[in-house]
């Protein structure tokens, strides 16, 4: 029996490749591991200009005189090789006898091979971190008749059901991505304000697709939640629902971020309320994604998103500080196959202006003036091969005076700054 095991996985081995980009080893009878992943190194130059000047109307939420005292200093072009998303992933299924149910699991690994611990070459790096086990989806579950259930760490419900254009597959981590802007603040770069998350110690549930509907649930508890020494109950809740037939695509999910104080990590220091050991928060957000592939090869997609983060202080406050705001944020996005092994895609994103409220004495009026921004990106690619593909992206994110939206990893940009990047790259998938 051991034996013809063996031979029935390197069997698989062997014929796996041709059929897919995976390779996969192993069967039914004693499982399956799937080796994948996606590299996509690129040459990127990036550069900034117009940060906003001494004496610019910028919004209180940012410099609570409401004009800026200091000149934002422009920063000129930065060139580096850049792997991005690159990605090594292994997962396998096996079935539990006669059960009807699957065991599932995955572990996936960010790959940076541009070597960033070379500190005197110029990296950022810390020794250690150019590979680190399972830190993108990894988890262990079940599938079965009523659904399948993950607990590990999970892109949550709303980043995995929206975030609809793939830009050559390129999505997360890179200067094309729409989430640089449709899921954040705006106001500053903290990533405690974003909505486009991967959580750790989370829970998911997805239930079984019915004429194209699938429903989500997702749950992360607070760990320290307990500890007499910790004040906040750090936790988070994604669900949604999606509907795919034929050419359409649909979703709508929302989440729910509690004590997670995005708006105090992003205003300016004086109207923070993380500071304060009795002060709540609660951040949310609502998307709508959709997505029209017509033709053969070609796709539209549409997202909108509402955010809003709030916060309360636990104690009498003596001075102002930050109490809400919220704004609007969408995309239009398109990709498609021109013939030949040419591709294209080109995206548009805008940050709404939004609204904002400040709590305490009535001495300090929050505005949100010059927080309107967006960001175009272009792309071109050509194929050759199903597995390898050629790329020129290029985006161009126009921040308002008071805005800090940030595309790109080379540099940072001060407030008011506009980005421009361009880069050259290569994508190989198995």
């Amino acid at each position: 029996m051991k034996k013809n095991a063996i031979a029935l996985a390197v069997g698989a081995l062997c014929i796996a490749p041709a059929a897919q980009a995976q390779i996969v080893f192993g069967n039914d009878q004693i499982g399956t591991m799937q080796i994948y992943g996606r590299l996509y190194p690129q040459m990127q130059a990036s550069k900034t200009s117009g940060a906003s000047t001494a004496g610019t109307p910028v919004s209180t939420m940012a410099v609570t005189s409401g004009t800026l005292a200091t000149s934002g200093v422009d920063q000129g072009t930065h060139f580096g090789i850049q792997t991005s998303n690159s990605r090594l992933g292994f997962r396998g299924e096996r079935r539990l006898g006669s059960t009807g149910m699957k065991a599932i699991w995955q572990l996936e690994q960010a790959i940076n091979f541009e070597d960033p611990d070379d500190v005197a070459a110029g990296g950022g790096g810390v020794s250690g971190t150019d590979v680190v086990f399972a830190t993108r989806n990894s988890f262990v579950g079940l599938n079965t008749a009523f659904g399948t259930v993950k607990l590990g760490n999970m892109d949550t419900i709303y980043k995995e059901y929206g975030d609809t254009l793939n830009m050559f597959g390129i999505k997360s981590g890179n200067l094309v991505s729409a989430s640089n802007m449709l899921s954040h603040i705006g106001i500053g770069s903290s990533g405690a304000a974003r909505f486009h998350e991967r959580t750790p110690n989370s829970i998911q549930y997805e239930t079984p697709t019915f004429a194209g509907l699938t429903l989500g649930v997702q749950y992360m508890p607070d760990e320290r939640h307990g500890d007499p020494a910790v004040t906040v109950n750090k936790k988070l809740w994604s669900y949604g629902a999606k509907w795919e037939q034929g050419p359409f695509y649909v979703s709508l999910a929302h989440e729910i971020h509690r004590d997670f104080f995005g708006g105090s990590a992003n205003v300016a220091s004086s109207l923070r309320n993380s500071g304060d050991a009795h002060a709540s928060s609660k951040d949310t957000a609502t998307r709508l994604s959709a997505v029209w592939r017509f033709m053969q090869g070609h796709e539209f997609t549409f997202d909108i998103a509402k955010m809003k983060w709030t916060e309360q202080p636990g104690i009498a406050i003596t001075a102002p500080r930050f109490a809400e705001f919220k704004h609007t944020n969408w995309a239009l996005g398109y990709e498609g196959r021109l013939g030949g092994g040419w591709r294209t895609a080109a995206q548009f994103v805008q940050a709404g202006e939004g609204s904002c409220s400040f709590q305490g004495p009535p001495t300090l009026t929050c505005t949100t003036t010059g927080l309107k921004s967006n960001m175009i990106s272009l792309a071109l690619g050509y194929d050759l091969d199903r597995q390898t593909r050629l790329y020129a992206i290029g985006n161009r994110t126009n921040n308002g005076a008071s805005a800090r939206y940030d595309s790109t990893s080379l540099l940072s940009p001060a407030r008011g700054a506009d980005i421009t990047s361009y880069a050259l790259g290569i994508s190989y998938t198995f």
